[in-house]
C-alpha cells in the first residue's frame, strides 16, 4: 500500500477520528460554544461566556409583579494548550500506511485523548458539590447510584445521564449485578465492554474510567460547628474545628438546618444542601476558621437554593462525617448529565511559513486540531507538531453527583 503520509489532509482526518473515539468523559458533555472561537483564533486565556437558564416565581393573583432579567454567564476560557511533536526521519517516512497509522498517528492520538479527558475529569470533578458515598470504601450497592440519581432529580437535572467510575468501581457494580446481566444480552455486552449499553439504575451509559479524580480530604479532629447564625453567600464561619485543621479545595461540606431545596418549586429535598470549599484554609489554634464555598447560601428568590440558613452552633460535616474521613484519599466517579460540564476546542493559528500547515474541525463533534511541518536540510528529517487549544468548566454543577469511593 503506497505512504499517504504526504496527504496532511488525510492524516489530520485519521487523527480526529481517533481521538473522538478515544474520549469516555469528554465525548458525554456540552460542546455546543465553540464556534464563537473560530473567526478570532485561539490563545490561552480567550474566554467565551455560555448561558445558564434564569430560574423565575411564580406569583398569584391579578397585581403584576415584576422580576429583573439576570443574565447569568459562566466564562469558558482556553486553558489548557497541548501538542505532540514527532521527529519524521527518511525511514518513517517510507513506511506503508497501515504501519505509519499504528505507530505515530493512532498512539499520538491516544495521548492527546488522554490527556483532555484526565484533565475535564479531574477539574469538573472538584467543580461538583452533590456527593453520594463513603471515602474509603468502594460501594457496592446499587442504592448508592441510585441515590446519586435522586439528588440530580431532586435538583433539576434532566435524563439521560452518564457515569464515569474507577475500574474497582465498576467491577464491585457489575459483581453485585451479575443475576441482572446475563451473558448473551445486550447489556451484558455493554458491561464487559466498560458501558452499559442501555440503561440501568436509571443510568444511561456507565465508562470505566481511569482518570476518575482521586480526592485527599483535609485533617480533622475537632467536631465543627456553625458561629454564627443567619449566614448566607460564599464564607461561612465555623468554630470548634481542631487546631490546624485543614479544609482543602473541593472538599465538600453539610451544615445543619441547611436542606437543599429544588429549584423550580423551591420545596425541601429533605437532604442537606451539599457545597464544595473552593480555597484551602487552615484553623488557627482556637478552632476558628472561614470557608470559602460554592454554591452561595441563597435563602429567598428566584436563586433561592436552601430552606434557611445554617443552624447557629449547628455540626459541619466533611464528605458525610465530621472527623470519620480525616485525611483519607478517595476516588471519586461522577455521575452527570451532559449539560453540567463543558469543553470548548479552539481553532489554533495556522503558521504558513510552515511547509505544511493543516487544520482539522468538525464542529458536530466540537474538535479542533492542527499540524504543521517543516523540512530541515541540514540534518534530513521533517519535524511535525500536532495542536489542540481547550478549556474546561462547571456550567450546571448542581446536575453532576460525586460517587466516593476507595483510593484504587
Amino acid at each position: 500500500m503506497p505512504n499517504n503520509f504526504e496527504n496532511p489532509t488525510w492524516i489530520m482526518n485519521k487523527f480526529a477520528a481517533r481521538v473522538h473515539n478515544k474520549l469516555a468523559f469528554a465525548a458525554n458533555v456540552t460542546r455546543d460554544y465553540d464556534d464563537q472561537f473560530v473567526v478570532k483564533g485561539a490563545k490561552v486565556g480567550d474566554t467565551v461566556y455560555a448561558r445558564v437558564p434564569q430560574l423565575w416565581d411564580v406569583t398569584d393573583g391579578d397585581d403584576l409583579v415584576m422580576q429583573n432579567v439576570e443574565d447569568i454567564t459562566v466564562p469558558v476560557t482556553i486553558t489548557d494548550h497541548v501538542h505532540i511533536g514527532m521527529n519524521l526521519t527518511v525511514r518513517e517516512k517510507m513506511l506503508n500506511e497501515d504501519n505509519f497509522l499504528e505507530r505515530y498517528v493512532y498512539g499520538s492520538a491516544d495521548k492527546i485523548a488522554n490527556a483532555i479527558d484526565q484533565r475535564g475529569l479531574q477539574r469538573m470533578t472538584r467543580a461538583t458539590y452533590n456527593h453520594v458515598g463513603t471515602p474509603g470504601t468502594v460501594p457496592n450497592a446499587n442504592s448508592t447510584y441510585l441515590n446519586a440519581g435522586v439528588k440530580l432529580t431532586q435538583l433539576g437535572a434532566p435524563q439521560p445521564r452518564s457515569v464515569c467510575l474507577t475500574a474497582q468501581m465498576l467491577a464491585t457494580i457489575m459483581n453485585a449485578n451479575t443475576a441482572n446481566f446475563h451473558p448473551g444480552g445486550k447489556l451484558e455486552k455493554g458491561w464487559s465492554l466498560g458501558t452499559v449499553v442501555g440503561p440501568a439504575l436509571n443510568i444511561k451509559e456507565w465508562w470505566e474510567d481511569e482518570n476518575v479524580n482521586r480526592h485527599l480530604i483535609g485533617t480533622q479532629t475537632g467536631s465543627p460547628t456553625v458561629n454564627g447564625a443567619n449566614q448566607t453567600g460564599t464564607s461561612m464561619i465555623l468554630q470548634s474545628t481542631s487546631a490546624s485543621a485543614t479544609f482543602l479545595e473541593g472538599n465538600v461540606v453539610n451544615f445543619a438546618g441547611c436542606n437543599a431545596v429544588n429549584p423550580l418549586s423551591k420545596q425541601s429535598t429533605g437532604q442537606l444542601a451539599d457545597f464544595r470549599v473552593t480555597t484551602d484554609v487552615t484553623a488557627t489554634a482556637g478552632g476558628a476558621v472561614t470557608l470559602t464555598i460554592e454554591p452561595g447560601i441563597v435563602t429567598s428568590g428566584a436563586q433561592q437554593n436552601v430552606t434557611a440558613s445554617p443552624t447557629n452552633g449547628g455540626a459541619v460535616t466533611i464528605f458525610g462525617n465530621a472527623n470519620t474521613n480525616s485525611g483519607v484519599t478517595t476516588a471519586q466517579g461522577l455521575l452527570f448529565h451532559k449539560s453540567a460540564y463543558a469543553l470548548v476546542f479552539a481553532d489554533a493559528p495556522l503558521f504558513t511559513s510552515a511547509a505544511v500547515a493543516e487544520r482539522v474541525r468538525d464542529a458536530d463533534l466540537g474538535i479542533s486540531f492542527t499540524m504543521h511541518k517543516q523540512f530541515r536540510i541540514g540534518s534530513f528529517d521533517e519535524p511535525c507538531r500536532i495542536d489542540a487549544f481547550f478549556g474546561w468548566a462547571a456550567i450546571r454543577p448542581a446536575f453532576g453527583c460525586r460517587i466516593s469511593s476507595s483510593a484504587q
